[in-house]
């Protein structure tokens, strides 16, 4: 079986466009406390896979300690912000 180059584009553009969309999609990490940035406004500074980032969070009522483990949820993928 033989595909034209048009045909070949459109399925490459098909797996391209369903990876993108995936990459685009909420995730939730396991991260580790590394620094307490503020734990009154529940900032905090985590490292995942050896990249430092902060992270915020919702619940003020807790109040997490250097080397825990966390969750954190990051937002499209997108570790940037």
């Amino acid at each position: 079986m033989t595909l034209d180059g048009g045909k070949l584009f459109n399925v490459l553009s098909n797996i391209t466009s369903k990876q993108i969309d995936a990459a685009r999609q909420d995730k939730t990490i396991l991260a580790e406390i590394v620094e307490i940035e503020n734990a009154d406004s529940g900032k905090y500074r985590v490292e995942y896979q050896g990249n430092t980032f902060f992270a915020a969070s919702t619940n003020l009522d807790v109040v997490y300690k250097k080397g825990e483990q966390v969750y954190v949820l990051v937002p499209q993928g997108d570790f940037s912000g």
